[in-house]
């Protein structure tokens, strides 16, 4: 009775031992996942070629075929659309007043800046409303998460950074909270301002403990504990945590990589494909109901962020420029 106990023991042992491998090994390179760029290159095409919904899906266009390295054939069409959805003030936007236009002028300077033009209207009236330290303070209403839109706004137009941006780095170090705070989405979009600014990050080890406590069982995040759209917020996420094994890359890079490569089987578990026009296209579902992912910044908003961490842990292939180097060597600081 004892031996056969024993060797039932040592079958559990033994198979524990076997599960426990196959779930904390690193994968061969064939067993990795794998997204096909000209999937998603196809998706864009096809609307672009159906026609941009507005500013934000054509800014897009741009830096998603950027990121995969795909040539943008039209490039003066795409600047002529642009150009015709300036504001007399020189800013975009879907409507006013909104806190949502320095958003949609920074993507659509971003994408300025890859075509290499100049917007057709000058920017200083839009951007002279938020010059002073008291004007951007107004703007932000305490969300420090909103800078970095005036920070690659005035990168993107001035090529320099915005005049209160000591001020604001003293503000956001006085109070530290946020770099461990549940609100993940909050603490990655403060960190944009400092990776433009290559500003060294606070408390690089509680942002890394936070985000990595915080990341799901099944390898995603989510906004805060309270919030859902986990597709998008795994990879600003993802980008939050490469861009630290970039910037600082002898600080506890096996552990960050590991995260990294755990939430990229949540992207591409996430990913489908249809047949439109003869083609191939790729999306992104919402894992909920199966259905297209949807987000900001219309159709190509749906895959934009799904896509930058996709690039980021090697799950499609491309150049996301995690660290907006173009933008930044651009600066004349």
């Amino acid at each position: 009775m004892r031996k056969s106990l024993l060797a039932v023991l040592l079958v559990v042992i033994v198979s524990l031992t076997i599960l426990a491998w196959f779930w904390t090994r690193t994968p061969t390179p064939s067993e990795q996942p794998e997204i096909n760029k000209e999937e998603l290159i196809n998706s864009l095409y096809y609307i672009r070629d159906s026609g941009f919904e507005d500013e934000a899906e054509a800014s897009g266009y741009v830096v998603m075929k950027t990121w995969l390295k795909s040539p943008i054939d039209n490039q003066q069409e795409i600047i002529d659309y642009l150009d015709s959805r300036q504001w007399e003030d020189g800013g975009w936007g879907y409507w006013e007043p909104s806190h949502l236009r320095p958003m949609m002028s920074r993507l659509v300077l971003l994408a300025y800046f890859i075509l290499n033009a100049t917007p057709q209207r000058s920017l200083d009236p839009f951007l002279s409303q938020y010059d002073t330290r008291e004007e951007a303070e107004e703007y932000l209403d305490g969300r420090l998460s909103s800078a970095y839109h005036l920070f690659f706004s005035w990168a993107g137009y001035y090529k320099s950074l915005p005049p209160w941006e000591d001020e604001f780095f003293l503000r956001s170090e006085g109070n530290l909270s946020w770099t461990t705070d549940e609100y993940r989405h909050y603490r990655s979009h403060v960190l944009y301002s400092y990776l433009i600014a290559r500003r060294d990050y606070p408390n690089l080890d509680g942002i890394i403990n936070a985000t990595l406590s915080q990341q799901l069982p099944d390898g995603s995040w989510t906004p805060a504990p309270d919030k859902t759209g986990f597709m998008h917020e795994t990879g600003i996420q993802i980008h939050l945590l490469k861009c630290i094994t970039i910037l600082y890359p002898e600080h506890r890079t096996l552990e960050i990589q590991k995260a990294i490569d755990k939430a990229k089987y949540v992207l591409a578990d996430n990913y489908n494909t249809t047949i439109i026009d003869d083609k191939e296209c790729g999306y992104f579902i919402d894992p909920r109901d199966g259905q297209p992912l949807q987000g900001d910044g219309g159709r190509v908003g749906n895959m934009f962020i799904p896509v930058l961490g996709g690039i980021l842990s090697g799950l499609v292939e491309g150049d996301a420029d995690p660290l907006f180097d173009g933008l930044y060597q651009a600066l004349e600081i």
